[in-house]
């Protein structure tokens, strides 16, 4: 779990499907917003999130599903910030897979 500069908690949120979200706290209720995955994956599953002191930014970490027999994993690091008015608690922020291996 982390904050964003609001002071919102943001946590992230993974199902059995595999995919994953990240959620906040607002309102006096838990939102999440579907993570993007890498365009050749066919699941994400998500481990840790963390904020960066100074920034309006998040990373999470995690690992996405390739479609291969057997299954291989590429680790993945997701760039999350706030949406297009600059306010994460309002509007879905933007995500980008910034690197996956």
């Amino acid at each position: 779990m982390t904050t964003d500069p609001a002071g919102l908690p943001w946590l992230i949120e993974n199902s059995q499907t595999p995919s994953a979200k990240f959620a906040s706290y607002s309102t006096g209720a838990w939102t999440g917003v579907p993570a993007p995955q890498p365009p050749d994956a066919v699941g994400l599953s998500l481990h840790g999130i963390a904020g960066t002191p100074g920034r309006p930014l998040m990373l999470a970490v995690g690992g996405a599903d390739l479609p291969t027999t057997p299954r291989y994993v590429k680790g993945v690091v997701l760039e999350y910030g706030p949406g297009p008015s600059g306010e994460s608690s309002s509007n879905p922020p933007d995500a980008t897979v910034l690197a996956g291996s």
